[in-house]
């Protein structure tokens, strides 16, 4: 079965490969550094991201964590309401459940798959402090609006930005705009390491101080024997630093392989019966992901098989929404607004292979596998 599958649905191994000899030199000189948690390649590290997006930063071991420390900073306490898409990684969801606030779930918008702004303002309620944007497949939130009537509000924003590392809105990065950026650095992600891995975007640099200190778990920054509040063990590693430190070289390239395999995409796809991602002007979107929308499951479910066949790995990200996921279906605490599009939407999505080491033929070989699936109408075999 794995001769027969020629295009993978992720490319997480060969950019591994591409980067193996280099990583294995980094490996060396982390052992004979002596240096292995919260070293000088972690401080060098938040040095240049300092200065790649313009704002402090601070490392975790996750994306998860970056979130609930985030959560923590902005002053979330048990009992507070924290409005989540309904369509994202149930990641988002668990971080708010983890401070012991409650998530209310809203409904998303058609086009972008994003948070629908006018569902954020129908839940907020007198409990609700914050709202999480998730940038989801690298296209942005329509921040400016979110941001005016938050401020109005009195709510903290706290953008999820595992999907849209480099992506823009107004010529702002991603994780620039509300009060804190979170990013996953998970191996899977477009900017990871061997593991998971995160860091923090924070807008006061005051806040800075407590992150750390909620890392490393609750000490007081300079006096390791010193905890001053409830903590957690959320610090990254050397090694791990020094990963994404090699990555972070090419992000923009990277980026720029996406956008073009898209674009090829959109091109060749306009004729054929479903929605290509939406692309805003304001945007620039980085492609985490190719995800189509088709009009039925059971249409997605044809062209996932049919594609299978010919040699076409596909995904099927988040085929339900978070709160029908059993664990908040059956009793973790959560508040639903109504979800009509998010509802409708799951089980229709559909992630094509995107990433920068598609050779052009597989690229052609993707489109005409589109192609001829669509030759006849696709019904369930």
């Amino acid at each position: 079965m794995s001769d027969f599958v020629r295009i993978p649905a992720e490319g997480t191994r060969r950019r591994l490969d591409s980067l193996k000899s280099k990583i294995l030199s980094l490996t060396s000189d982390v052992i004979n550094s002596g240096e292995y948690i919260s070293g000088t390649r972690v401080a060098a590290l938040e040095k240049y991201l300092n200065s790649k997006w313009g704002r402090n930063s601070v490392t975790t071991n996750s994306g998860n964590s970056a979130l609930q420390l985030a959560l923590l900073a902005a002053g979330v306490t048990p009992g507070d309401e924290v409005i989540v898409p309904a369509l994202t990684h149930i990641s988002t969801a668990y971080a708010v459940s983890a401070v012991g606030a409650i998530p209310s779930f809203v409904d998303i918008d058609p086009h972008t798959l994003t948070i629908d702004l006018q569902a954020v303002k129908n839940a907020i309620r007198e409990e609700t402090v914050a709202v999480i944007a998730v940038h989801l497949y690298g296209q942005m939130v329509d921040m400016q609006p979110l941001m005016e009537f938050a401020s109005e509000s009195g709510l903290k924003v706290i953008e999820d930005v595992a999907h849209a590392h480099g992506a823009k809105y107004k010529d702002n990065y991603a994780g620039c705009i509300g009060d804190f950026g979170c990013f996953s650095m998970y191996l899977g992600k477009k900017l990871g390491g061997l593991e998971d891995g995160g860091f923090i975007t924070v807008s006061n640099p005051e806040d800075v101080l407590q992150l750390k200190s909620l890392r490393d778990p609750g000490k007081v920054v300079l006096n390791k024997y010193i905890h001053q509040e409830f903590g957690f063990r959320a610090r990254m590693g050397e090694f791990t630093a020094a990963v994404i430190g090699l990555e972070l070289e090419f992000l923009e390239d990277w980026n720029c392989c996406h956008q073009k395999i898209a674009a090829r995409y959109n091109a060749a796809f306009a004729s054929l019966p479903f929605q290509t991602p939406t692309v805003k002007d304001e945007c620039d979107r980085t492609f985490y992901k190719y995800v189509i929308l088709l009009d039925s499951v059971q249409e997605r479910l044809a062209l996932e098989n049919r594609l299978e066949r010919l040699g076409i790995q596909t995904e099927n990200l988040f085929s339900r929404t978070i709160p029908e996921q059993p664990v908040y279906a059956l009793g973790l605490p959560c508040r639903v607004e109504p979800l009509t599009v998010a509802k409708e939407v799951t089980g229709r999505l559909l992630s094509l292979p995107i990433y920068p080491e598609l050779e052009e033929q597989e690229v052609d070989a993707v489109i005409t596998a589109m192609h001829q699936a669509y030759k006849k109408v696709l019904v369930v075999d």
